[in-house]
Formats: C-alpha cells, structure tokens, sequence
C-alpha cells in the first residue's frame, strides 16, 4: 500500500491537474486511473507475512516390528471400469455441495471408501489436499450421511517443505525424513502422548505403511491456527488447531479412512 504521505501527494497533484485548463481531459483522466491503482495495489503477493513457529522436536520414534507389520496390511486401489465406477460415485453425488474439495481427490477417497466399506466406518470420510498452501483450509472431514463438509488447517512435515513457503512438495514413508506422506489411513486408537490426546493412524498405502512405526499421529498444536497464516510445520504429522482436535478426533478414530492426496 502507498504510505499516507505518498497518497497525500498524489491527491493534491490530481487536484492540481484538474484545475490545469492547459491539460487535456483524457489525459487527465489516464493519470487519476494510474494514480488509483498504484495507491491501491497489494503489498503482497498473497503469502501471509506471519509464519508460525515449527515443531520444536524432532522425529525420533521408530518402531521397526510395527513398520514390518504394516507392510503385509496394504490396502490397493481397486481399478473399476467406466460402468462400475460411474455406478458407485452416483450413490456419493450428495456429498461435498458447496464444492469444497477437489474432485480427482473426493472421487479417489470415494472410490477406496467404497471397496473396503466392510472395514472402514460408514458415516464419514477424512480428506487432506496437500496442493494448497499452509494458511489455506485444507483438510475436509466429511459427513457421508449428509453430505456436509468440515474445512480446516492442518500442518505439513518440515521435511516435505525445506524452502519454508508453506507449501508441502516432497514427500516419504522414511523413518527420519521428517516428511508427511501421502495415501490412504485408517483412523485407530486415542492415546496421551506429550501432545497431549492423539489418534494414532495406519497406513494402508506403500507410500505410508511406516504411519504407525514413524508416530505420525493427529495431534493439536500451538503452531497451527484457524487463521490465514504459514502454519509450523510437523515432523511428518497432520497436526491440527487445539480448537479442531476433538472434531477431527472423533470424525476418524476407530475406523475413519483419511486420504492424505497432492
């Protein structure tokens, strides 16, 4: 923004003009558009200017029997033909009416929702869209029932942002990478932990079957907000506000599938 001073001269130097007989109107009116749109262009480029501090710890936890034990439990994408997956995504056209989430990414949790909806539960499905930035709500706990959609901020892995922009662009299942991963998870068990009540997750992708052995959990933290600024970042856990915990605690423990996509 112009600082007052500057927009203080700039309006006496159109008043100026406009009592100029000497200048044409035309012109005139080109430099008050100019004058306009310099004193109001943006100081930014839409990156907020606050950025929250990191985790203060780092990964540490890895249990390699769990790592181990997860591998023999991954759940594959089913692949549908047209007909099939057409027939299954009409039963699920209710959900998301504001058109919140992106689709590719709702169609997959869909889709894996629906081929393993004996194990998962029935009422809801969790969704975090990594291809949006840190001060952006982006992970979606969505009612199956009634087809609302619960929008907020969560964090990402430092690992996943090395040039700290708040976007997350790498990603691992490596123990020590300090990355989040993406995939499908299966909500499990509650737990206190030094963040206080966390949901442990399992992984059910290869590309995040080591959830469980790494701790990647949802938990609450300082460093994360409900407001537009660059959330901390992780050590590779979708960390959430302490006002968002419980809900989105409750919307995944014991059988709630979250999709982790980019």
């Amino acid at each position: 923004m112009a600082t007052i001073n500057e927009s203080a001269n700039k309006s006496a130097t159109a008043r100026h003009l406009l009592h100029t007989r000497s200048w044409p109107m035309s012109a005139i009116l080109v430099l008050l558009l100019q004058l306009g749109l310099t004193a109001c262009a943006p100081a930014t480029n839409g990156t907020p200017s606050e950025v929250l501090a990191d985790d203060s710890e780092a990964e540490s936890f890895f249990d390699e029997s769990l790592s181990e034990q997860a591998t023999r439990q991954i759940w594959p994408e089913k692949p549908y033909d047209n007909a099939s997956r057409a027939r299954i995504l009409s039963a699920y056209q209710h959900l998301d009416p504001q058109q919140i989430i992106r689709d590719d990414l709702l169609e997959r949790a869909v889709l894996f929702h629906f081929t393993y909806r004996d194990r998962l539960r029935t009422d809801t499905l969790s969704i975090i869209d990594f291809s949006k930035p840190s001060w952006e709500p982006r992970f979606y706990l969505v009612n199956l029932k009634t087809g609302a959609v619960h929008a907020m901020h969560v964090s990402h892995g430092s690992g996943s942002d090395a040039n700290r922009d708040g976007y997350a662009e790498s990603f691992s299942n490596r123990a020590g990478s300090n990355a989040s991963s993406l995939g499908f998870y299966v909500g499990a068990e509650t737990y206190q932990g030094k963040n206080g009540l966390s949901l442990r997750l399992d992984g059910r992708s290869d590309s995040n079957s080591n959830a469980r052995a790494r701790a990647v959990v949802i938990h609450g933290a300082d460093y994360v907000q409900d407001r537009s600024v660059t959330q901390g970042r992780s050590w590779g856990c979708p960390a959430v506000s302490w006002r968002n915990l419980q809900t989105s605690i409750q919307g995944i423990k014991q059988g709630g599938l979250l999709f982790i996509g980019r």
